[in-house]
């Protein structure tokens, strides 16, 4: 059975709700819809079952310009850009720039191995619990001016910020005052406007 929805985007208003509004949790689509006193409610993006990854998300999905997780290469989504719905291709290519050298980011809000590098902000928790003894990490503005270097891992994520956690052997270069970061090739900026949720 397929059941299939046409909406007047005048009439309503469309928005992309998280189960617990976090990296982490399940809900039904009952519950969500509840919660939110929506009038019609669609299942979207696909979740992660198991423990440690118990209801993260399975590929990109982003709310009101926070990302939650990002998937990788090209990505079909279902994008809210200041009220207008599309659906496009997304390359999605994350990189963050320290000075000259551009590192790829393998993980966003999900767990490191050794050698990953890994982006969080304050939806996946209070900490990225990464490896104390074996991470580097830069915690970053949302202009993405650097606020600290710590020469360790678990750092404390603070509200509007992120944490790029790099493995301990990464000489991070001095007198770095400032990242740059991309998250993917389209012409699409992640402001708190933008919301983008994957279709498997």
């Amino acid at each position: 059975i397929v059941h299939i929805l046409i909406l007047n985007q005048q009439d309503y208003q469309v928005q992309i709700i998280k189960s617990h509004n976090g990296v982490f949790g399940r809900e039904t689509v009952e519950q969500i819809a509840r919660r939110s006193n929506t009038d019609i409610a669609v299942n979207a993006g696909f979740f992660e079952i198991g423990h440690p990854v118990e209801g993260m998300p399975s590929g990109t999905l982003v709310i009101n310009g926070k990302i939650l997780s990002l998937g990788s290469d090209f990505s079909d989504c279902l994008i809210i850009d200041n009220n207008k719905l599309s659906i496009q291709t997304l390359h999605i290519n994350p990189q963050v720039i320290l000075t000259k050298n551009v590192l790829d980011i393998n993980k966003f809000n999900k767990f490191v191995t050794q050698n990953d590098v890994g982006v969080y902000n304050s939806l996946w928790g209070k900490s990225t619990l990464t490896d104390f003894k074996e991470r580097k990490e830069i915690v970053v503005n949302s202009e993405y001016d650097i606020i600290s270097i710590n020469n360790h891992g678990n750092s404390f994520i603070p509200d509007e910020c992120m944490v790029i956690s790099l493995p301990k052997s990464y000489n991070i270069p001095d007198n770095l005052k400032k990242v740059e970061m991309r998250f993917w090739d389209n012409n699409l900026s992640l402001n708190n406007h933008l919301s983008v949720v994957m279709g498997i």
